[in-house]
């Protein structure tokens, strides 16, 4: 999830289109890994991660939809 965050910082400096378009794939690869999630994925992910992974969502979330990202 780290090597997501200096996308974030870049959108700023990018087209619209390409921005939102670059966020939803993002958010699309994102929620369908943590759909997939097995069992046992489930039982030893670190709470942290999951943590990270849900707060770089949210900032993506928020370039897409920023009236409803919260």
């Amino acid at each position: 999830m780290k090597a997501l965050r200096p996308f974030i910082m870049s959108l700023d400096y990018t087209d619209k289109v390409f921005t939102i378009q670059f966020a939803e794939q993002i958010r699309n690869a994102l929620t369908s890994r943590l759909d997939n999630l097995s069992e046992n994925e489930i039982k030893e992910l670190d709470k942290d991660i999951l943590k990270e992974t849900i707060d770089v969502m949210k900032n993506y979330i928020h370039v897409i939809d920023p009236v409803n990202a919260d």
